[in-house]
């Protein structure tokens, strides 16, 4: 569950920092697009951990429109590629259900 917090985290940062930007419009709506379904699907995962997937697809969009989209210079691809790594690999972190000692992995087949 933690995890999903930090892809919450990672979706609000997205948010302010499209809105702080100076940059081409179309870079910063991208961004701050990207940041706010991240923080929905977040959530969203935490009921339902299989939905977690949509972030990686969007951590993918983000690392691919650093280069389609006109951006204003090097800190905007640092940060964009960096929010991109951590929601790629948060992605893929499932969720466990129970205590640590006894808990199993939400997305995981019953008998698993």
């Amino acid at each position: 569950m933690e995890v999903r917090i930090l892809n919450v985290m990672l979706g609000v940062w997205l948010l302010v920092a499209a809105l702080g930007w100076n940059g081409p419009s179309a870079y910063r709506i991208n961004t701050g697009a990207v940041g706010l379904v991240s923080c929905a699907v977040a959530l969203l995962a935490l009921r339902f951990p299989r939905a977690r997937w949509v972030n990686l697809g969007l951590s993918l969009w983000l690392f691919a429109s650093l280069w389609i989209l006109p951006r204003q210079g090097e800190f905007e691809l640092w940060d964009g590629m960096l929010a991109a790594a951590s929601m790629f690999f948060t992605a893929g972190v499932p969720s466990i259900v129970g205590s640590s000692l006894g808990g199993r992995q939400a997305d995981a087949p019953l008998g698993g």
